[in-house]
């Protein structure tokens, strides 16, 4: 009987000796002693076994096991994306769209993984063939054939026989996954081959399922060539961005790895798992794994001639000395790393998982102990320092340590204080009468300076502290670096000139020289669990406006204000490249975020859309809020070029406050008052139709408390729900629209009666749902538009937009219906309006999917768009297009 299948053969023993075992399964440690085998080893076979199928591997701590027998469905989360799913944020978007393109009904789609070097790409790309073999996608054992494309730079004729020739890569992948490594090393000849066979949908990669991986630092000719033809694009975020949860379970997932290899139980304190989440890898996933490798390396050397069954310590000097650094962030992230990696504890990890347990001053352990009540901060410091420099760690980093913890020390220290109040003849017996006066006479004063209540242990902590100092009998030298000094005075500056008092007035009553250093460690006692709530620790605010320094001048004026530092800002001058600036503020939302998300206060629609799109992207929380302040000023500027009087130019500004606030802390238009009655209006694109439907209807209507919501959901499922949700607040009277979207028992009424019902019949239309159709007539709409559009040229639009119309309608294989043709009107007016206000489009889901299925159609629109692209001086994105054909084509 092999190892495994005595395995298997005792966890069936044990479910039928106890069949509540047969659900809930056994530990590892049971099955350990039941075999007398080493956690390590038994490890291993289960998670083998687990991948044979035989066994199931439950979710919860400890791990349990229990056999798989005939037809017995698995439960919870057993695909190899696992590690990575339970992530929050950023990685989730990216598992979803891989586990998409595998599982797309006919065919996988073709797959294109971008990202910065070593941000996992290659390891991505072999779970996603995992993935598909464990969902019977592909047979398992099926082929995974890398080919490494920058091999064959330069290299034509060499490139293309070992990819498409006989025998070769194309031909061994048959019936499994070909992943090609930094596609855009790719001669030009095989890239053009293998881009028309993608477009072509050639037989030979039916029997295949397509992967490459992109740099993100490829030129950019080459990335449009490739993400034009792909289906499914996958953009995976250098190791820097990820959330400090996302890393951990990264941590997590490559200790248990190395764990394993070594069989061996690795020991780890929550310095270093702080380290590990924190340095600075700039090889990302990759060098993050090596660097992790080459740790438990080194620990494996320091303990080979150990017994095997003991724990195996990882220090910090074990580590490349850039891991060490990873604690001069540790003051910014220190709430998160608390929550998340929690000191006083040590965490062992196994072929198992992570166990976390409580340290005890007797266990010999990697971390800075408990130190004796008698100790002073000093000693804590000092007993720091010595430990640090025994890893090999130098005086500089020391120092930046030290400081970096010493808010954290003070804590750990002043927690060990008794809470409840001790007798005080009793502290006269074992402390000096002149320090117990002395604090109390402080605490007493700034008490009532600063209308504070100071627990007992900040009490006791300052007696026994200055207690310390006093058997010293002799100044300290500095321990705190100038910086550290000059960040507390700057913080704490009425609290760190009482304290300068104080430690004067000590020196001379004690008669004991104070070091440098005492006035800053007292300001600390005092303000330690007195803090306000810092901008590290909550969500930020970001001000993004236009103009090159419009939100930066606010920004100032708040924090200056407020004075709390959690306001930033980001400045768009009005000619910078809109990918240029989406990709800025990006950027700076990733570095701001501190994971509980970014408010954005924001004065036009073009930042809230990239808002929309980075928080997809990304994952961070993102609310926003409109302060139209621009758009106010600039509708003033354009009626005082018109208006008659102050009087009018005021009345019109005041009735302008009142459109563009109107429910300014929704702006996408959600805040609905409760049981009111309510009208959609409905388009495929970027409630920029809805949005006019909506100011139609309002101005020209006599809606009577009736609310009309604009929607923009091409999309039924997606619209079935937003409607279900609305029904439960609201009454629908009856849907608006570029398209019927077939609700049951709610009328509909298409945009072609809308705008040619006349303004007085607008009320008998709103209750009586459409029942003939009408030519569009077009002049009533254009009349609107140029009303809600002033910076728009209408003769322009009216002398090329219907030539435009027209063309399309003729290319059309089954033509245009009437809401057809008035949905791409209205949808080819707001977009050149958009344009020309440099406002951005959101991105149209499946956008490369839509254009690849519809080349024809989308090279007929580029052409006959061209014209107007000329006319208004913009160019209309694949985004817009997309939309296009989906209305054309009533997708």
């Amino acid at each position: 009987m092999t190892k495994k299948e005595e395995v298997v053969s005792c966890v069936q023993r044990l479910a039928a000796a106890a069949p509540e075992k047969r659900e809930v399964g056994v530990t590892t440690q049971e099955l350990a002693e039941q075999l007398q085998m080493q956690r390590s080893n038994l490890s291993t076979l289960l998670n083998e076994l687990v991948a044979d199928g035989k066994m199931e591997k439950l979710p919860g701590r400890p791990v349990h096991y229990r056999p798989l027998m005939a037809g017995d469905t698995p439960r919870g989360e057993t695909s190899c994306f696992k590690i990575l799913d339970s992530c929050e944020g950023s990685l989730r978007p990216m598992i979803q769209m891989a586990k998409a393109a595998i599982l797309y009904p006919d065919h996988s789609l073709n797959t294109l993984i971008e990202g910065p070097s070593g941000s996992g790409k290659t390891t991505f790309g072999y779970l996603m063939y995992q993935f598909a073999c464990e969902n019977k996608v592909l047979p398992m054992g099926a082929p995974f054939e890398r080919f490494s494309c920058h091999y064959y730079d330069d290299q034509e004729e060499k490139a293309y026989n070992r990819l498409f020739g006989a025998g070769e890569a194309l031909e061994k992948a048959k019936g499994g996954m070909l992943f090609l490594d930094n596609v855009e090393y790719l001669p030009v000849g095989c890239r053009e081959h293998l881009l028309d066979l993608i477009e072509n949908d050639d037989a030979v990669l039916r029997d295949i399922i397509l992967v490459c991986s992109l740099q993100d630092k490829a030129r950019a000719s080459v990335k449009d060539a490739y993400t034009a033809r792909f289906s499914a694009r996958i953009e995976l975020q250098p190791l820097q961005n990820w959330q400090l949860g996302e890393r951990f379970a990264l941590v997590q997932q490559f200790l248990i790895n190395e764990a394993v290899r070594m069989k061996r139980t690795v020991r780890v304190n929550a310095e270093l798992l702080h380290c590990l989440c924190l340095y600075r890898c700039e090889n990302n996933v990759k060098q993050f794994k090596n660097d992790i490798r080459l740790g438990c390396a080194n620990a494996y050397l320091r303990a080979f001639h150990t017994d095997e069954k003991e724990e195996l310590p990882l220090y910090l000097n074990d580590f490349p000395s850039g891991v060490q650094r990873g604690l001069l962030y540790y003051k910014t992230y220190r709430k998160q790393l608390e929550e998340l990696i929690p000191q006083g504890y040590a965490y062992t990890f196994s072929a198992d998982s992570m166990h976390k347990e409580n340290c005890d001053a007797g266990q010999q352990m990697p971390e800075f102990g408990h130190p004796p009540l008698s100790d002073s901060v000093y000693d804590i410091i000092d007993r720091k320092g010595d430990e640090l420099r025994q890893r090999g760690i130098g005086e500089e980093d020391i120092s930046r340590i030290i400081n970096a913890e010493l808010e954290y020390d003070m804590k750990q220290f002043t927690s060990r204080m008794p809470q409840s109040k001790v007798n005080r003849e009793s502290l006269y017996k074992v402390m000096d009468r002149r320090i117990v006066d002395g604090v109390d006479a402080l605490l007493k004063q700034t008490s009532r300076q600063f209308n504070r209540v100071y627990p007992e242990s900040t009490f006791y902590g300052l007696c026994l502290h200055l207690s310390s100092t006093l058997e010293r009998r002799k100044a300290a030298k500095q321990r705190l670096s100038n910086e550290r000094i000059l960040d507390v005075v700057q913080n704490h500056r009425e609290e760190y000139a009482i304290c300068m008092q104080f430690a004067s007035a000590m020196e001379k009553e004690l008669g004991v020289p104070m070091s440098i250093d005492e006035a800053v460690l007292l300001t600390l006692f005092l303000c330690e669990g007195n803090e306000t709530h810092k901008a590290e620790d909550g969500p930020v605010v970001l001000i993004a406006m236009h103009g090159d320094s419009t939100a930066s001048s606010v920004a100032d004026v708040v924090n200056s204000l407020a004075g709390c530092g959690n306001t930033y800002a980001y400045d768009m001058p009005l000619d910078k490249d809109m990918q240029q600036a989406c990709d800025e503020l990006k950027a700076m939302i990733q570095e701001l975020d501190r994971g509980q998300g970014i408010l954005l206060l924001y004065d036009m629609g073009s930042l809230r859309t990239m808002a929309e799109v980075i928080s997809k992207e990304t994952g961070v929380q993102i609310r926003t809020v409109a302060v139209p302040g621009t758009l106010i000023a600039v509708d003033c500027s354009r009626k005082a070029a018109s208006a008659s009087s102050l009087e009018e130019l005021h009345e019109d500004a005041m009735g302008s406050c009142r459109d563009f606030y109107t429910n300014i802390a929704e702006p996408e238009g959600r805040s609905h008052h409760k049981n009111t009655p309510v009208i959609i209006t409905l388009c495929m694109t970027g409630e920029g139709g809805a949005v006019q439907m909506k100011n139609y209807l309002e101005k020209n209507a006599g809606l009577n408390g009736i609310q009309v919501i604009p929607l923009s959901i091409s999309d039924r499922k997606a619209l079935l729900n937003e409607v279900n949700r609305l029904r439960e607040e609201h009454e629908i009277r009856c849907v608006i629209g570029t398209y019927d979207p077939g609700l049951h028992g709610i009328p509909f009424i298409s945009v072609v009666k809308l705008f040619e019902t006349p303004a007085d019949k607008l009320d008998m239309l709103l209750t009586i749902p459409e029942s003939d159709h009408t030519p569009v007539n077009y002049e009533m709409i254009f009349s609107y538009l140029s009303s809600q559009m002033p910076a728009l040229d209408i003769k322009k639009l009216r002398k090329s937009l219907p030539r435009a119309l027209a063309k399309i309608k003729r290319i059309s294989a089954e033509g245009l219906d009437q809401n057809q043709e008035l949905g791409l009107f209205l949808h080819i007016a707001c977009a050149i309006d958009r344009l020309q206000n440099g406002e951005a489009m959101p991105e149209k889901g499946n956008r490369q999917g839509i254009i690849s299925r519809n080349k024809r159609l989308y090279n007929d629109l580029r052409e006959i768009l061209s014209g107007l692209e000329e006319t208004f001086d913009i160019r209309f994105s694949d985004d817009e297009l997309a939309y296009m054909i989906a209305m054309v084509k009533k997708l």
